[in-house]
């Protein structure tokens, strides 16, 4: 799947989970952004629990073919995380307060449009022949 691809579904996503998410999700999500931001260790155990964030966010789009999709691609979002490195980890924990707000607000393009600045963001932060 390319990075593109995956930009597109997790705003797809995002847009859903707008949709169906509930204050337990939200909760779930504020907790799992939380966390992700105490975290120290390895980059490695870092970008896996900023990568737990996007499949909580798979866990709010409801018990559909978009829940299953959005497991599925989570792997690529933690693979994603990974490749760009520790300097992301700042940007990763901004981006997911930004899209929990947009998700209180039931701002559905907002939440789409966060998703889609914050994976072109870690697109731009690869290395190298990267992808």
């Amino acid at each position: 799947m390319t990075d593109h691809a995956i930009m597109q579904l997790q705003a797809e996503f995002a847009r859903i989970a707008c949709r169906q998410c509930t204050e337990a999700g939200l909760q779930a999500l504020r907790d799992s952004a939380d966390r992700a931001a105490g975290v120290g260790g390895s980059w490695e155990s870092q970008a896996a629990a900023y990568a737990e964030f996007h499949c909580l966010l798979a866990n709010v789009t409801g018990g559909s073919a978009y829940y299953l999709l959005a497991r599925l691609t989570s792997g690529s979002m933690r693979d994603l995380i990974t490749r760009a490195g520790p300097e992301s980890g700042e940007f990763t924990a901004a981006a997911h307060r930004r899209l929990i707000r947009k998700l209180e607000e039931r701002d559905a393009d907002g939440a789409a449009q966060e998703m889609e600045r914050y994976v072109a963001l870690l697109n731009r932060h690869q290395p190298a022949g990267a992808s």
